[in-house]
């Protein structure tokens, strides 16, 4: 669980845990691992559990920091799970290598996603317009046509599609105003990139409609330093979220963007990478 909970939250880019366990033990789930119950209902016969009875829970990744501090923090070390989980670093977890720092390991063949969606459950039948539309927009390469649901032209889609698929990533990084007489420095995290532009937190507000360099750590050995505008941002609390169009990209971004549209799995996307011309004259990060 522990190994579970630092690769969800550190590595992968989940906010839900679903679990489906026994019916004799989800009181422990509930009440040492807060997990919430999905149904009150349990399945009588469970495939995917050699046939074992199963009842669902979920756990919210985005609040459980919180919800195990109110319920563990007080508690002595050896009993205390806010601390097992949240604060306590263990070396002997190690993560997978990874290329660049992205947030998910694709690993749907077609053969899996038919296997899955098409032949143990009917759930591809049963989408609606606009669940086919995206289907289609993240698995589009040829070899998946075949199992996916029939296509669905954009005309035909109450909401217009994304022109440019946007893939999920956390990257440390900063973006300089330059003024008058001062430049200004903003830090910021890249948790979602495109071809034409780049979305990331920031703890300080950010000029809307400004022009600006910024520098992104795509990868352990891998940054891109590119020209773009702020479109637009939205402040929470101490923290924002803003947009940015790109105005000239470099080759780390191309390369990186590359490899994620042409790799189906993240296998895919390390061997592309690897095929793709390496960027030179990288500058340190600021």
């Amino acid at each position: 669980m522990k190994f579970m909970y630092e690769y969800c939250t550190n590595f992968f880019d989940t906010r839900h845990l679903v679990i489906a366990v026994n019916p004799n033990r989800i009181d422990m789930y509930e009440s040492l691992l807060l997990f919430k119950r999905l149904t009150e209902n349990s399945v009588e016969n469970y495939d995917f559990a050699n046939g074992a009875p199963a009842i669902g829970a979920s756990l919210d990744l985005h609040v459980a920091p919180e919800n195990l501090k109110a319920v563990y923090g007080k508690k002595a070390s050896h009993k205390n799970l806010y601390l097992y989980f949240v604060r306590m670093k263990l070396l002997n977890i190690l993560m997978p290598g990874r290329r660049y720092f992205t947030t998910n390991d694709p690993v749907m063949t077609p053969e899996l996603l038919d296997y899955f969606f098409n032949q143990r459950t009917q759930i591809f039948q049963h989408l609606k317009k606009r669940e086919k539309g995206l289907l289609h927009s993240i698995y589009n390469h040829p070899e998946y046509q075949q199992v996916l649901p029939p296509y669905i032209s954009e005309s035909d889609l109450p909401i217009r599609q994304r022109m440019h698929q946007r893939y999920s990533l956390k990257c440390p990084g900063s973006f300089a105003v330059m003024g008058t007489e001062t430049m200004d420095v903003y830090e910021l995290q890249v948790i979602e990139l495109s071809d034409e532009g780049f979305l990331a937190h920031a703890k300080e507000p950010l000029p809307i409609n400004v022009q600006g360099e910024a520098h992104v750590r795509l990868g352990s050995t891998e940054r891109s330093i590119t020209k773009a505008t702020v479109i637009h941002g939205k402040r929470k609390d101490s923290h924002g979220i803003y947009g940015f169009k790109l105005i000239e990209s470099d080759l780390s971004w191309r390369k990186l963007v590359g490899a994620l549209q042409s790799g189906a799995t993240h296998e895919d996307v390390d061997n592309v990478a690897q095929l793709l011309p390496v960027p030179v004259n990288i500058a340190p990060l600021q």
